[in-house]
This record gives structure tokens, C-alpha cells and sequence, in this order.
């Protein structure tokens, strides 16, 4: 497989998306994310998302040094709370003006002074981020749109001290009638198709990571909860074993 094969994936059609191309979709979005409908739909997920997040790390929270990986942090709406909770928080995205949203926050009076952020493919050669770096590996609705997923969820597992965790949270998925697409790649499916369950599973379990815990969020698209009006996201908690190194 070329390199050029490798980048194609996340978005819907056959041909997929190189990560270039998804840059700037969410580009497009970076100005609106925070307001209106889609802003206060992001922070309902957040909300939930982090009472997840504090649940499975609540030993590591509090138990001292706790420092955190926010991939695909966005505008950074999850990496401020996260922020509040550890040690140090490193957000990343691909899109820089999703970065420099983020980076407008952290420069306000009273922000955060323990974050640090990079715009940037996280799977790739020049990536500055050193294995066994964080405690916590934390991504929401983000790795559907990898174009190489084994690759990307080796890096992360690679990037996590031994006994770290990762949560990650993506879309439920509404394939269930169709074959399940080809183990770690995503040429081919919409963003809101989602993972399986039991995609993802093989997936972590690949990278080398133990599943400690599965589970699904509803969330009310319109700050209500009418089964017609939520969208469910499946979170998985996975832990690096200490015996790696």
C-alpha cells in the first residue's frame, strides 16, 4: 500500500478523504463550533463524556502526577475540563484553526497555564510527541475519521506510559444491516456510521491494549430526551498493561 493509499479514509464514498482534505472541513468549521445548536450539542457529549472520563480516572486524577492526551481536542471545549483535573494536558487536531480557537482560549485571563497544543498528523515520522508520555489517552468522536486506524491506535498506545488508559467515545453504529467494513479502515463510511462495538474492541486489543470497560451515552440533540431526538455514542476504556515497556 502507498503512502498516498494510507491517507485516504474517514469521510463517506469509495475514495475517501486524505487527512489534508478533512483538515479543511473542519477548518470550516472551527468558527461555529462553540455557538448555536452545534455548540451547545458538543458541550451536552462533553458534559456526559467527562463524567465517564472521571469515573474510569479517578485514581489517576487524584493519585499525583496525571498527564493527559487530548486527540482531536477540536476547539478544545473537553481539553479545558480536562485541564481542571490533571497534571498537564497535551490537545491536538489536524485542523489549525481549530488549534487556533484553542490557542485563543488558553491566551484569555484566567485560562489554563497547563496545556500545551500542536497542529499535526500524530501517526507521522515528524511527530514530536515521546512514547510512554501520558497517563491518559482521551478522544471524543475523532478516531472515525483516521484514515488508518491500526496505525493511529498503535501511535496512541505507543504514547502511553504502562497502566495508562484510553477512553475513546465515537458515533454508535448504524451499519447493522450491511457487512462490517474491512478490520481498520474507513474508505468508504460516512463520519456518522460510526464503529461496532466489536470493531473497536479488536482494534484496541491489537494495539496492544487490555478493554477494561464498554459502554453507550445517549445525549438529547435538542437539550431534551425523547428517544427521537438523541444520538448514542459507544465509549470503550482500554489499559496499557504495566508489562509493557
Amino acid at each position: 500500500m502507498t503512502t498516498d493509499e494510507k491517507k485516504k479514509g474517514a469521510a463517506g464514498g469509495g475514495a475517501g478523504k486524505s487527512l489534508e482534505e478533512t483538515a479543511k472541513e473542519w477548518d470550516a468549521s472551527a468558527a461555529g463550533w462553540d455557538k448555536g445548536f452545534m455548540g451547545s450539542m458538543v458541550g451536552r457529549f462533553n458534559a456526559r463524556a467527562l463524567e465517564v472520563v472521571e469515573g474510569a480516572a479517578q485514581t489517576k486524577f487524584s493519585g499525583g502526577s496525571c498527564d493527559v492526551l487530548d486527540f482531536g481536542c477540536g476547539t478544545g471545549q473537553m481539553t479545558l475540563p480536562l485541564a481542571a483535573l490533571a497534571t498537564s494536558v497535551h490537545a491536538t487536531d489536524v485542523a489549525p484553526k481549530m488549534i487556533a480557537a484553542l490557542d485563543a482560549k488558553l491566551a484569555a485571563p484566567g485560562a489554563p497555564d497547563n496545556v500545551t497544543t500542536w497542529c499535526g498528523d500524530i501517526a507521522s515520522a515528524g511527530a514530536p510527541q515521546a512514547d510512554a508520555s501520558f497517563d491518559l489517552v482521551y478522544s471524543g468522536s475523532v478516531i472515525t475519521f483516521v484514515p488508518d486506524l491500526p496505525a493511529v491506535l498503535a501511535k496512541l498506545a505507543s504514547l502511553m506510559r504502562p497502566g495508562a488508559l484510553a477512553v475513546h467515545f465515537v458515533w454508535e453504529d448504524k451499519r447493522k444491516d450491511q457487512a462490517p467494513r474491512e478490520p481498520g479502515r474507513t474508505d468508504g463510511l460516512h463520519y456518522q456510521d460510526g464503529i461496532s462495538e466489536a470493531q473497536l474492541l479488536a482494534e484496541l486489543e491489537a494495539s496492544v491494549l487490555m478493554v477494561k470497560d464498554v459502554g453507550y451515552i445517549p445525549v438529547p440533540i435538542f437539550g431534551c430526551l425523547p428517544c427521537c431526538c438523541t444520538m448514542r455514542w459507544l465509549y470503550v476504556i482500554a489499559e496499557k498493561p504495566l508489562a509493557c515497556t
